[in-house]
């Protein structure tokens, strides 16, 4: 057996274009498996890193850590502003054991709150048991290598959301949320228009693996 790594170019026959240029094709019955990878390989530290940088801007309202995992609460508004994420440490990993699982599940429970793990991809999987959903690309680009778009900006920066901001969200949910607490409160307006902006990803871009949410089953 061997591999074939490039871009997919064609599914009938199915044509790889690899790294030197050259155009593998492979029929059908030699196929055994096939994944999806990045665009070049991405190290754990950088799946930590951007997934630390996106908790800091996403942090909820009450942050704590129990082995390795940040935990995240915010009145139950948003998955993940209400989960735990297995950050680790360099050279230390989140634990997984089933009494660091039930600390965790001590803890959104004083908060009234149902148990998500939040997994990146090499980060974790989930434990035995429970059930994925929700699975998310992230990605992100070195601002260096980024062509902004030529017109007017398309971001704005409000004390609040507008009815066009928060018409991206699921109504009910908001409304459920902003009765449980009055204290939750919004700094920025990524968008002025009720659509969200469509983006290319730049050439050299990072996409980070896909990472789904876990509840106990």
């Amino acid at each position: 057996m061997t591999d074939v790594i490039g871009i997919l170019e064609g599914a009938d026959p199915i044509a790889v274009r690899s790294g030197d240029g050259r155009l593998v094709q492979v029929s059908a019955d030699q196929v055994i498996a096939l994944k999806t990878l990045s665009a070049r390989p991405i190290r754990i530290g950088e799946i930590r890193n951007l997934e630390t940088a996106g908790a800091a801007a996403w942090p909820g309202v009450e942050q704590a850590w129990i082995d390795g995992w940040l935990l995240r609460a915010g009145h139950g508004f948003t998955g993940r502003a209400n989960s735990a994420l297995p950050l680790g440490g360099a050279g230390t990993v989140a634990g997984f054991d089933a009494s660091t699982i039930e600390r965790i599940r001590q803890w959104f429970g004083d908060r009234g709150l149902p148990t998500l793990l939040l997994l990146p991809d090499r980060l974790g999987t989930a434990p035995d048991g429970w059930t994925s959903e929700k699975e998310t690309i992230v990605m992100a680009a070195d601002l260096g290598s980024v062509t902004l778009p030529l017109g007017p900006p398309v971001t704005s920066f409000a004390d609040r959301p507008d009815h066009n901001w928060l018409s991206t969200y699921d109504a009910t949910e908001i409304r459920r949320t902003s009765r449980r607490s009055s204290r939750l409160s919004w700094a920025v307006q990524l968008s002025a228009r009720s659509e969200t902006p469509t983006r290319r990803l730049p050439s050299g871009a990072l996409r980070s693996p896909r990472h789904p949410m876990a509840s106990a089953g």
